[in-house]
């Protein structure tokens, strides 16, 4: 993918300054650095590239974080370049300045624009055990490679559960949230796997946190927030994630989904498309299994009193309650 930075392009940063291309605005503020208001003045008046020469350090310093900044702003003005980063999967995007006689030595633009365009896909934090269950090392085994050849851009955290206590979905997906190193973070139970007709969901720009899971109608209530959770890490942490007192099955996902509602982050639920459970149970042969392996919660309806008057309680944050259950694979 070829980009030329001095293309017309015009937007506004935070300021409300408007610049008529993303090259504008990356020389504007080099001369900024460089304290040369008249420069910067100058810049902001012409249409015709003007190249501001430094080898400062604090150019070097702040340059990446400059290029970031004006690919931000070029993208909320024109959010159909969302669709095209996307699109665009793991191609190199090179910097056409040279091609037009401007000296382009280390694709500034087009390593700033690759950088934006991995943060644009979300880190799969999926929880995990199987030793009390073995089926699902393979169910791991097929999601890796379902995900790898549909979503190869989104990595992939699988939280693993040491031995010892009864599982804890929550807990895992705090630990493996702090560990995620990208803005969007996807929750992800490793049994569900999305068919193409959903790839969209994990992509398009977010408003909020997505409920993709919801188009699976195993568990067809609002209240309901488990399965495929899409959000912002930010928003996560915000509400201190997960619950970390759910030992066992069932109750976790609806304090979860308490804390999103109460802190007023939209809910956007994905009401179509094909999500392929590897259990291939239904709903009745689900609870079965479950009562029948000793798998349930055993006090989830008094976990969920007790957080009803002491919201937020008991979550991200308290990280000594989850860091020693876990590691990632």
């Amino acid at each position: 993918m070829r980009i030329l930075p001095w293309h017309p392009t015009p937007f506004r940063d935070n300021r409300d300054r408007r610049y008529p291309t993303m090259g504008h605005y990356i020389m504007a503020h080099k001369a900024l650095i460089q304290n040369d208001k008249r420069l910067f003045e100058r810049i902001m008046r012409t249409r015709t590239p003007i190249i501001v020469p430094t080898r400062s350090r604090a150019w070097r310093k702040h340059r990446m974080q400059i290029a970031l900044d004006a690919v931000y702003f070029m993208v909320r003005q024109y959010p159909q370049f969302h669709g095209k980063l996307i699109s665009s999967g793991c191609e190199d995007i090179i910097d056409t300045s040279t091609e037009h006689k401007i000296d382009v030595r280390d694709n500034l633009v087009g390593r700033a624009i690759m950088m934006f365009r991995a943060d644009l896909y979300p880190t799969l934090v999926v929880p995990y055990r199987a030793t009390d269950q073995p089926e699902r090392a393979q169910q791991l085994e097929r999601f890796r490679a379902h995900m790898a050849t549909y979503l190869p851009m989104c990595p992939i955290l699988v939280v693993e559960q040491r031995p010892g206590e009864p599982f804890n979905r929550g807990a895992l997906l705090n630990y493996g949230v702090c560990a995620a190193e990208t803005p969007l973070v996807c929750l992800h139970d490793v049994d569900l796997l999305p068919g193409e007709d959903m790839l969209r969901a994990y992509t398009d720009p977010l408003h909020g946190v997505r409920h993709i899971a919801r188009a699976w109608k195993r568990y067809n209530y609002d209240s309901y927030m488990g399965g495929i959770v899409l959000m912002r890490k930010k928003d996560f942490v915000h509400i201190n994630g997960f619950p970390n007192d759910f030992w066992g099955w069932g109750g976790e996902d609806d304090e979860f989904g308490d804390r999103i509602r109460d802190a007023g982050i939209p809910i956007e639920r994905v009401e179509a498309g094909t999500i392929v459970d590897q259990e291939g149970l239904d709903i009745n042969e689900k609870m079965s299994l479950l009562r029948d392996r000793g798998f349930k919660c055993p006090d989830k309806w008094e976990r969920r009193e007790w957080h009803r008057s002491h919201r937020g309680e008991r979550g991200y944050m308290d990280r000594d309650e989850y860091e020693y259950l876990a590691r990632v694979l």
